[in-house]
């Protein structure tokens, strides 16, 4: 299932990431609860033991979103 969703957030990127970019740039930036996606994506990372990417991706949480108790 962890394996599964790391796979769809990376797809993303690859069909268009342009589109991606923007889609980062116009919500996660200006919405903060968007950095739910990217403690999503930690915590598929951690359980799969991909530690050292879950931190990275809690780290882009914490830009996004400081107070987020979470990351």
């Amino acid at each position: 299932m962890y394996a599964e969703a790391i796979k769809a957030y990376d797809k993303a990127m690859e069909i268009d990431p342009q589109y991606a970019l923007n889609w980062i740039e116009n919500c996660v930036i200006k919405n903060p609860l968007d950095a739910d996606s990217w403690s999503n994506k930690a915590f598929a990372l951690y359980y799969l033991g991909r530690h050292e990417e879950a931190v990275e991706a809690y780290d882009r949480v914490n830009e996004i979103d400081p107070d987020n108790k979470i990351a």
